[in-house]
């Protein structure tokens, strides 16, 4: 990112702050009291830890999609190692929205060798096998046996409980959510 892009960057987030608490009018902090700057302490952490989880979440999906933690220092400005130590995971997480998984399972379809780059094909191939997506982890994911064709999508999204809602109200199941992704699943309509 160039400098002038960074500093635009750092623009609008600081100023995202300022516009959360003032609704747009930052005149309105002309006559603030210390409970207005105490408000805007508290705000400005809760944007400052969100950033650090986003940080966190984004590092991840791009190990996902192949970039090595030696691309991840330079991006950032530390070593290999230090971004390695403060931003791995627990490779064994395993993300899915089925009470008591089990990837053991022996009806468990496993995939392995997935990337964000071959895995919208993935679920798609699975899903005309009749196999609804449940889980995942690095590399791979996992699938359970259904009597019917399923469709299996992978959708962007970095809003929640809004997306999810939207796309149960057009039969899709959520499956589970693996930042920046969620999952969905349903029967294929005949």
């Amino acid at each position: 990112m160039n400098t002038v892009k960074e500093k635009e960057l750092r623009n609008s987030v600081a100023d995202f702050i300022l516009n959360w608490h003032t609704g747009g009018n930052p005149k309105v902090l002309e006559g603030a009291t210390s409970e207005d700057f105490k408000r805007l302490i508290i705000e400005a952490y809760i944007a400052a830890d969100e950033a650090s989880n986003s940080l966190k979440q984004w590092v991840q999906a791009g190990r996902r999609a192949g970039i090595s933690w030696a691309e991840i220092g330079t991006l950032l400005g530390i070593s290999r190692q230090a971004a390695q130590q403060r931003f791995s995971t627990n490779s064994e997480n395993i993300y899915s929205y089925e009470p008591d998984f089990d990837p053991k399972d022996p009806r468990r379809i496993t995939r392995m060798g997935v990337t964000a780059f071959n895995e919208v094909e993935i679920l798609k191939e699975e899903g005309q096998k009749c196999r609804k997506v449940v889980g995942a982890t690095f590399f791979t994911l996992y699938f359970t046996q259904t009597d019917y064709p399923v469709e299996n999508i992978r959708v962007v999204s970095l809003r929640g409980p809004s997306l999810i809602k939207a796309y149960q109200k057009m039969g899709w199941t959520h499956a589970l959510t693996w930042y920046p992704y969620r999952y969905f699943t349903r029967p294929v309509a005949e």
